[in-house]
């Protein structure tokens, strides 16, 4: 026998062998009852998912193909998924390029029941993730080429977005030569409002990798509509989308519940655009649309791989409406005709003049600005602002690990500027405001009567308004604020009949209003300043310095109650017939106020020294408070000029009040 006859003869016998194995395994897999295996599988998810994986039904795998498939009844997951069938399919030979391609995903019924409690916990979750864990990014998914729901029902509640969304979802590819044959549908309930999503695209069959997948998206969530038509730059990879999208709602606040973005609340809204994913940045190019009725345009981004998503946004307006703004502030816009405004700023309106407040009491959600980061750049070329002859208004905004900074936020006048900086603390339980503006160089003959062509003030006037409160509504911030509120008129005119009226001069206070004399006489000095304490505004100084009448006042303004109580009497410089000497009365809500006349208040007539010598606080310092370059103003250094001829040097407080203005006059105090 030869060697190689032996050599052949072993070979044979080997191929034998293994074949006899091979046919074996062969059969005892086509008769193994893969059910024994569904404790260890489901263990082994368990430990990789961090979820208790259970396979309470059959389970039954079709090795023996290039399609192998994997069929499972009764998979539960955690407290959030039941799947009575889940069938699926793998295609092998991708698998050597790299390639996961199902060429079959069938599930029936299945019930999602997601859960995320108000410390951010989702029941999806494996387990109770840091706060400060970065979100998953998009997925990769596998190429599918046949994909059906059937039955599914899903059921969300989210207590961090306080939204809920119950409905049905089902997924199929119909027979029909439509344009669109693959659809997702889903039906339902969002926060009690009807929902409803369609997706449609070109047929699984036919994706390919290296093309990219055509979609259309039309959604509806209560009064929020959205429409998108794109495509994925590589199918299944869901991190290059890019599609046109447009966008219409009640409110832009309410987008928080579908992005998780923390939007200003605003009136109705239509914008559309660009959209285009690449990974975890969004980018909304070509903004263009309407919010209220103001146009809008520019460009927003949104980068998510951080902790908290991070906004940028860069927009402008050809024209603002001034009642576009109140929105953001927890109040209405205009009701008037022509204005535009959702069904819940109408109720809000209501409500509003129904109270008599001036000041908004809807609470601010400025919880949600903890959720998100971001810069926001805005400008408006114009301003429609009714009879506030507003010109252009720009501001520039911050959110930083929820601490919001507006500054500046600024509106300019054809004659004047008002601007300046509120500073937001949401970080706390409560939301803490800080806020500094100021007005300078206001021209007053820019503010005229609707029916008149001549303004009843002239001059230039100058404020500032600085103080802190808490709260989540304008109201609450109002309620609680401590600070100064100081304007100052260093010169100007007025009409006559406006400084008379104040002295209750019968004869000529009255008598020029009713024979509408534009007659105008000289301010020298007006000062009104106000220390806020917890919500309540005390008259420091209150001097209106005129060529015939020296106007002084006090009193307070509660702006809790929004009750305003002030007291208003006129010293005049010359001998008037038929005078009156009695204060008058500024009172009732803010909102809409009384003027009234106190006769069984009748006073003697004081001079002019006495009417300064009320005066308690240094008005040298009150005014640099607004304008330092204001401390060496002559004129209201003047407003002690008329009383040192008549009056005795004074000790204390009102003798230094007396000497900071003369001082001030001459240049020569250095303010403290």
């Amino acid at each position: 026998m030869s060697t190689s006859f032996r050599w052949t003869a072993v070979l044979k016998w080997i191929g034998l062998t293994f074949g006899a194995l091979i046919l074996v395994v062969v059969v005892c897999l086509a008769l193994f009852d893969w059910n024994r295996l569904r404790g260890p599988i489901s263990k082994i998810a368990s430990e990789k998912s961090g979820h208790v994986v259970q396979i309470q039904g059959d389970l039954d795998v079709r090795p023996f193909s290039l399609t192998p498939s994997v069929s499972v009844a009764g998979l539960k997951v955690g407290d959030f998924a039941d799947i009575e069938h889940i069938r699926l399919k793998l295609a092998l030979l991708p698998l050597f390029r790299g390639d996961v391609v199902l060429p079959e995903l069938i599930v029936d019924k299945p019930h999602l029941s997601l859960h995320r409690t108000a410390d951010g916990h989702a029941n999806w979750e494996g387990k109770k993730k840091p706060q400060q864990t970065p979100p998953a990014g998009p997925p990769n998914l596998p190429a599918i080429r046949k994909f059906v729901i059937t039955d599914g029902k899903l059921d969300l509640r989210d207590e961090v977005r306080k939204l809920t969304l119950s409905g049905k979802l089902t997924a199929d590819e119909s027979n029909e030569q439509d344009r669109r044959p693959f659809h997702i549908r889903g039906e339902g309930t969002f926060n009690k409002e009807p929902f409803d999503l369609q997706v449609d695209g070109n047929s699984l069959l036919q994706v390919q990798r290296r093309k990219p997948y055509p979609f259309e998206v039309r959604m509806t969530a209560g009064n929020t509509k959205l429409d998108m038509n794109g495509s994925v730059a590589r199918p299944f990879d869901m991190r290059r989308v890019q599609a046109d999208m447009k966008m219409s709602g009640d409110d832009l606040a309410d987008l928080y519940l579908l992005t998780g973005l923390a939007l200003p609340n605003t009136p109705p809204y239509q914008i559309s655009g660009r959209l285009q994913r690449d990974g975890t940045r969004v980018v909304f190019n070509n903004v263009q649309g309407k919010v209220g009725d103001s146009d809008v345009h520019g460009d927003i981004s949104v980068e998510t791989s951080g902790v908290r998503p991070r906004l940028n946004a860069k927009l402008a307006s050809k024209t603002l409406d001034i009642d576009d703004l109140a929105a953001p502030l927890g109040a209405p816009p205009s009701l008037k005709e022509g204005e535009t405004a959702s069904a819940k700023e109408k109720a809000l309106a209501a409500k509003m003049a129904a109270n008599k407040k001036l000041f908004p009491v809807a609470q601010l959600q400025v919880e949600r600005i903890r959720s998100m980061d971001g810069v926001l750049q805005y400008r408006a070329d114009s301003v429609r602002a009714n009879k506030i002859p507003l010109r252009r208004m720009s501001l520039n905004l911050k959110l930083n690990d929820g601490v919001m900074v507006a500054d500046p936020v600024s509106f300019e006048m054809p004659q004047g500027k008002i601007g300046g900086r509120v500073h937001l603390d949401a970080r706390g339980k409560e939301p803490v405001t800080t806020f500094d503006l100021q007005m300078a160089d206001i021209q007053l003959s820019q503010f005229k009567p609707a029916k008149s062509d001549v303004a009843p003030l002239d001059g230039v006037l100058v404020a500032r308004i600085k103080g802190t409160g808490r709260g989540n509504s304008i109201a609450k911030v109002m309620s609680t604020t401590d600070g100064t509120v100081t304007v100052v008129l260093p010169h100007g005119e007025i009409r006559e009949a406006f400084a008379e009226l104040t002295g209750i001069n019968i004869s000529r206070g009255l008598g020029l209003l009713m024979k509408k004399d534009q007659e105008h006489i000289n301010v020298r000095c007006g000062v009104a300043d106000f220390k806020v304490q917890d919500g309540m505004m005390r008259a420091q100084n209150l001097v209106f310095d005129t060529d015939n009448v020296l106007i002084t006042g006090k009193g307070d303004i509660n702006l809790a109650t929004e009750a305003l109580d002030l007291e208003i009497k006129g010293n005049p410089k010359k001998l008037r017939l038929l005078r009156l000497r009695s204060p008058i009365d500024l009172e009732g809500p803010l909102r809409k106020p009384s003027f009234g006349i106190q006769p069984e208040k009748a006073i003697g007539q004081s001079g002019v020294a006495a009417a300064i010598g009320a005066v308690v606080a240094p008005l040298a310092a009150v005014i640099a408070f607004v304008d330092p370059g204001l401390a060496k103003d002559a004129n209201c250094g003047a407003l002690l000029a008329e009383a040192k001829a008549n009056s005795k040097p004074e000790s204390g407080p009102i003798g230094q009040a007396k000497e900071s203005i003369k001082q001030a006059s001459r240049g020569e105090r250095t303010l403290r």
